[in-house]
């Protein structure tokens, strides 16, 4: 999978509790590219995994943005 990139959401409770109590994260414009047939099930990406992405994206992204989105969480 490749994704734009990795957002809060409401719907979806991907790594809910690791970067909000009540909102999830999900995959922005997820695009299936192949089967990776060397990976099993058991070595998917797990939510620890998501919420390192995001909090990994919202590093680079200007400070004035990241005031924006805390605010719409209150």
């Amino acid at each position: 999978m490749r994704f734009a990139d990795v957002t809060l959401s409401p719907l979806y409770t991907a790594a809910m509790g690791l970067v909000s109590e009540e909102r999830g994260l999900s995959m922005r414009f997820p695009r299936f590219i192949r089967i990776r047939d060397d990976k099993g099930i058991d070595e998917a990406s797990t939510g620890r995994q998501l919420a390192d992405m995001w909090e990994k994206q919202n590093e680079t992204v200007a400070p004035d943005l990241m005031e924006e989105e805390v605010d719409e969480e209150e």
